[in-house]
């Protein structure tokens, strides 16, 4: 059976979203299903998405916890079912996908070692070293794994480091949407019709996306995010991570997803202890460069038609809210070009 491990910053890309009712889970569950793989969780892998979801929910715990007038109207027990939520989907993603466990501590520490002061990959950035020992034991472990002639191994992470580390029989996707167009594949006729489709019909998926994107705030103080429009500029790319009879999971890639509306949250770098000296972030729009999200094309007699996820989780950081304070503001002009204020 071919095998499948999947590093933490693929996870990651996909917002560390494992609800089954994302196109990606719900489809790395159906292949497993299907016996075109198994799925292998390594411990250091499992352990960093566990321990980064634990902390989402302990940071989001915290923030209700402090508005003290929330738990009058809801229990505690509610509200760590919702700051948790993230956790307890991981964990039945490992379940749904029959995930089989692998402990790295049988990996001989000898050989990390010498590789450690040869700075061989994965250390071979000097000044990171200390932080590729996970990676280097993650490589070793996945090495030394034998297969038959007909098996294959996946490894899906964008890591330069791991990369070059690992056997050069072993196929390595970039992200989870290369892994599953390639495994899933369809004619490049296909593609192209579904393209055109969708770009066809934009307008129509703005709208659609407008009325199920979630704003979810991460790390952020004071906040209030009021969604009123948003754009798409050009569908550049889509993976079909998918198909069955005439229905195509697809995977939708774009250069610029613009959110207009009102944006506020604490600027907590300049703000002090005080209510009345707290400053704020205020945005009116929001700028997200290769912005990706999945959809569901049916072939009918006449044309396609398109269906959309319950809902798309889009979460707004910290990092995000600084990041865009400090550019330059652009203005959409409703054509392909920019116009600077």
């Amino acid at each position: 059976m071919n095998k499948l491990f999947v590093d933490t910053n693929a996870f990651e890309k996909i917002g560390y979203n494992f609800s089954e009712k994302n196109l990606i889970i719900k489809t790395l569950i159906q292949n497993v299903r299907d016996k075109k793989y198994e799925y292998y969780s390594l411990s250091v892998i499992d352990g960093e998405i566990s321990s980064h979801l634990n902390q989402r929910g302990d940071q989001e715990y915290k923030l209700i916890s402090n508005r003290k007038w929330i738990k009058k109207y809801i229990s505690d027990e509610k509200i760590r079912e919702h700051c948790y939520k993230d956790l307890v989907d991981y964990n039945n993603f490992k379940i749904n996908i029959s995930a089989k466990k692998c402990d790295i501590s049988s990996v001989n520490s000898e050989e990390i070692f010498k590789k450690y002061f040869k700075v061989e990959y994965p250390f071979e950035n000097r000044k990171e070293k200390r932080k590729e020992f996970p990676d280097a034991f993650i490589v070793s472990y996945v090495n030394s794994i034998e297969i038959s002639n007909n098996e294959e191994i996946y490894f899906v992470t964008n890591d330069k480091g791991i990369k070059n580390a690992l056997k050069e029989e072993i196929e390595v996707f970039d992200d989870l949407n290369e892994f599953l167009a390639k495994i899933n594949n369809a004619s490049p006729d296909v593609i192209n019709k579904i393209k055109d489709c969708i770009n066809n019909k934009l307008k129509d998926i703005q709208e659609e996306l407008l009325n199920k994107i979630e704003l979810k705030s991460i790390d952020l103080n004071y906040e209030n995010l009021q969604l009123d429009n948003l754009v798409i500029q050009k569908i550049t790319d889509i993976d079909i991570i998918s198909h069955k009879d005439k229905q195509f999971f697809v995977n939708c890639k774009c250069d610029f997803l613009i959110l207009d509306g009102e944006f506020i949250c604490e600027d907590y770098t300049k703000s002090y202890s005080s209510m009345d000296d707290i400053d704020f972030f205020v945005l009116n729009r929001l700028l997200i460069s290769d912005y990706e999200f999945s959809i569901i094309v049916s072939e009918t007699e006449e044309d396609y038609k398109i269906e959309f996820q319950e809902k798309y989780v889009f979460p707004i950081t910290y990092e995000l809210m600084q990041e865009i304070s400090l550019c330059n503001y652009y203005d959409y002009d409703g054509e392909d070009e920019w116009a600077q204020d």
